[in-house]
């Protein structure tokens, strides 16, 4: 009896250890388990702490790149305001040029005039002096006066018609017939030279329609190219301005070559 409960003894020892060892790889199975979970998560919190930091940097390298394109952008429309503004000055330049040359221009024509006005008294008396006229005296006395002019003129015509109908008959179209001429020349020459003067002032103004009715009646010359390569440079059609710059260049338009640089500097900042 006794050596079958010892026996029996031993064989429950034996299932006990058995249970004792399950439960303890099991329990070393979720220890390890864990163990790698943790790992598994440690390793998703770097990754995803390496994707944040992408991220992040591509935010701040697009934020850069935006900054830059404001910067770039900003410069532009700085250097087209700059442009326009030059443009600007450079026709003011111009216009003051046109001023002074017209105003030598006029001197000059009026000065003529009145010498050829001159002439034409000188011419009179003489004819005056040769005439058969009636009162031929007295008409000489008025000629050699220091009234003006015009009011020699209105005295003769008043006092003495029928001897100024013979004048105006037969000495007047002569005497005349030089002055005429200058009077057609000057205003051929203002027809053209005020026609620029006054589109680049026009410009000024900002009225280019009125600028552009001006262009188109003040000829095909350098100065006119000019002219009308500032007219589109003013309205960014630069394409059209660069060719008339590039024709008032080959007529000797020394404005035209900083005209065409600052093209180039506009198109070098626009390609960046």
């Amino acid at each position: 009896m006794l050596v079958g409960s010892i026996g029996l003894a031993s064989c429950v020892k034996n299932i006990e250890s058995q249970s004792v060892t399950d439960v303890r790889n099991a329990k070393a199975k979720q220890i390890e388990s864990v163990a790698k979970l943790n790992e598994a998560t440690a390793q998703a919190e770097i990754i995803k702490a390496n994707a944040e930091a992408t991220i992040a940097a591509a935010q701040a390298k697009l934020l850069e790149a935006q900054a830059k394109q404001a910067e770039a952008e900003a410069a532009l429309t700085k250097a087209q305001a700059d442009l326009q503004a030059i443009e600007v000055e450079i026709a003011k330049v111009r216009l003051e040029e046109e001023k002074v040359i017209l105003q030598a221009k006029k001197a000059e024509l009026q000065k003529l005039i009145a010498e050829y006005e001159a002439e034409d008294w000188n011419g009179l008396r003489k004819w005056v002096d040769e005439s058969s006229l009636k009162n031929k005296a007295k008409i000489l006395e008025i000629i050699d006066s220091d009234i003006d002019l015009d009011k020699k003129e209105a005295s003769i015509r008043n006092r003495f018609p029928s001897d100024w109908a013979k004048i105006k008959k037969d000495c007047l179209p002569w005497l005349r017939r030089t002055e005429y001429d200058i009077a057609y020349q000057t205003f051929d020459f203002e027809s053209i030279e005020s026609q620029i003067t006054f589109a680049n002032e026009a410009m000024q103004e900002g009225d280019f329609e009125k600028a552009a009715g001006f262009l188109a009646k003040a000829g095909n010359g350098p100065e006119a190219d000019y002219a009308r390569g500032v007219f589109f440079a003013l309205q960014k059609d630069y394409e059209k301005a660069e060719g008339y710059f590039l024709r008032a260049k080959r007529g000797n338009v020394s404005e035209a070559d900083e005209a065409l640089a600052e093209i180039s500097r506009f198109r070098y900042l626009r390609s960046k």
